[in-house]
């Protein structure tokens, strides 16, 4: 399997070797303090995998654009920039169910956003955008889960997490278009015991975050639960929040 780095050495190491390129990873974090780490972790490798060059697909399930590029300036993206320089491309859910509309090229929409035709038309415009770049690594965040899964019904949900495996191996055999590397933003208090052990099974990477506040200061525990990569260890560290990043002890 090839890996890619996440950019941040110690969570490399204890993956096995980086991220498996084209796989899924899974961020999951708890409600504690706004479940701050989760967040700042996930966006801290997409953001360093744009900067070694990948494009970056940000699904939109939970915010206005507005308060989504705060949160993305919260961990050094500047999000107006990135998506006028290419390096970015906004996939808005949110925004196309409560019809908002921006006026940047890189931002998608849905015209009458309906779960059950959002897959073909999600991979119509992956395709559409991917065949001009047939050599550019891409990376996608799913931000988030909780808020999709809620906004749905996690059966559906489900149903379409399936989906999107079997139109990416289809893509694969058919055409020989790679899927992204899937960064997946789980807030495990926001879905069932159920469904988040059901997303587990399915990932290939899991990476599990709980935080508390110490003086003043967010930290926790971060454990790497699950990699297919053979180099993998069950590992947990201890890390820190300090000015939008996340430092590893």
């Amino acid at each position: 399997m090839e890996v890619i780095s996440t950019g941040i050495p110690e969570l490399d190491l204890a993956l096995g070797g980086g991220l498996i390129k084209g796989g899924m990873v899974l961020v999951s974090y708890e409600s504690d303090l706004q479940g701050s780490t989760g967040w700042i972790l996930g966006l801290k490798i997409f953001k360093n995998r744009i900067e070694e060059g990948d494009l970056g697909i940000l699904v939109n399930y939970r915010y206005p654009l507005s308060r989504l590029f705060s949160r993305l300036s919260a961990v050094g993206m500047n999000a107006e920039q990135m998506l006028e320089e290419g390096n970015l491309m906004i996939l808005d859910v949110f925004g196309s169910q409560y019809g908002l509309q921006y006026p940047y090229e890189g931002v998608k929409r849905f015209d009458g956003f309906n779960p059950r035709t959002y897959v073909s038309e999600m991979f119509e415009i992956y395709n559409n955008t991917i065949k001009y770049m047939p050599d550019k690594n891409v990376v996608a965040a799913i931000f988030t889960v909780g808020a999709f899964a809620m906004r749905i019904g996690e059966e559906m949900y489900m149903h379409i997490i399936e989906e999107i495996m079997a139109h990416s191996e289809k893509f694969k055999l058919m055409e020989g278009i790679p899927f992204p590397t899937r960064i997946y933003f789980l807030n495990r208090d926001e879905v069932s015991p159920r469904f988040s052990a059901w997303l587990s099974s399915i990932a290939d990477q899991v990476i599990t975050i709980s935080s508390h506040e110490v003086e003043n200061r967010i930290g926790g525990k971060l454990r790497i639960t699950k990699s297919l990569l053979p180099n993998f260890e069950l590992k947990s560290f201890r890390y820190w929040v300090v000015r939008g990043d996340i430092e590893i002890l």
